[in-house]
Parts: C-alpha cells; structure tokens; sequence
C-alpha cells in the first residue's frame, strides 16, 4: 500500500512537472532564465521518474538499495545541467567574448568592407542571456561623413545578421588624420 501511494503521487508529480516544462521550453530560447527554470523542472520530472521507476523495482525486488542509488543518479544528472547554467551566467558576469564571434573573424569581416583600411580596439562582450556587444575604432580612406554613415550601416547589418551582436558601437578614424583626432575629417590640400 505504502508502495502504491509512492508511485501514483509520483506519477502526478511527473504529469504536472512535464505540463510545465512543456510550456517553458517555448520561451527557452536564447533566456538563460527560463532554460534555469526548465532544468529545475526536468530535474523535478527526473526526481519523479527516479520515484517511480524506483519503487517498482523496490516492490518488485525488496532492494533497498536501489532508492539510494537512483538519487545519485538524479544528483549527478541535475548538478551537469547546473554546470552549463552556471557557465553561462560566468560569461554574463565576466562579460566573455561569445564563442561564435571570435574577435580575428569580426575584424576581418569589418576589414572587408570598402573603404574600410583597418580595426583595431575591438572588443566583443556578452551583456545578457543571448545580447552581444560590440567597440572598435575603424580607419577609413578619407570621405564624407555620408558615406562613413553607410559603411557603419553595412558594419551593423553584418555584425547582426552573422555575429548575432545587437550592439555595435563603431569610432571611425580617418587615416590621413592625425592619430589624435578621432573623426572624420577632411583631408587638407597639399601646399
């Protein structure tokens, strides 16, 4: 009897906890919160398939120790996923460059711009669950403020559509400029 109780309330344990993981996993996506909340929801699914998958064994066998060792099983399987959770909140918080916008990749994409000459002080970081940011100073042939509009429009459209960077924050220079004068400028006629 007591056997029986144990895996009909861990059978509508599992029922509830597999209702809402289903609703979560919609919105998990790119939201390191709602992937937090659908681990700890598979984690209470798996409590819940370890009770019952336990206590039938138990009933069938007598093994006590088959309880003990499914629990671990559950610890080891639920502490993996926490570990990618928390590695993921690390890059957050150390705000890492995102793994798939590797800085030489991003700077050679913005080199390959025309009218691009060069980038540097590029700095690539994660600022939330799935937003990317973006810095650089970039040089260009000497040119109108127009046409340095266009190029940063063709810099953000790539940087968004093939680094997923939603941020990007670009400092144009002029390489006939001084190197202290960080603007677009016009290049001086020739005396």
């Amino acid at each position: 009897p007591a056997g029986q109780l144990m895996l009909v309330i861990a059978t509508i344990g599992l029922a509830v906890n597999l209702a809402i993981g289903a609703m979560l996993v919609r919105g998990a996506h790119g939201n390191m919160n709602v992937r937090a909340a659908v681990l700890h929801v598979a984690g209470d699914a798996l409590g819940a398939l370890a009770v019952i998958a336990g206590g039938a064994l138990i009933l069938a066998t007598h093994a006590a120790w088959i309880d003990p060792a499914l629990s671990l099983l559950v610890a080891a399987i639920i502490i993996a996923g926490v570990a990618g959770i928390v590695r993921q909140a690390a890059h957050v918080l150390l705000e890492s460059a995102p793994d798939h916008a590797k800085i030489p990749i991003v700077a050679n994409r913005i080199r390959s711009f025309a009218g691009v000459v060069d980038v540097h002080d590029l700095h690539i970081w994660t600022i939330g669950s799935g937003s990317h940011a973006l810095a650089a100073h970039v040089v260009l042939h000497d040119r109108r403020i127009s046409e340095a509009t266009a190029i940063l429009s063709r810099i953000d459209t790539a940087m968004r559509g093939e680094f997923d960077i939603s941020h990007v924050t670009v400092q144009f220079e002029c390489e006939s400029c001084d190197p202290t004068n960080n603007i677009i400028c016009t290049q001086v006629a020739a005396r």
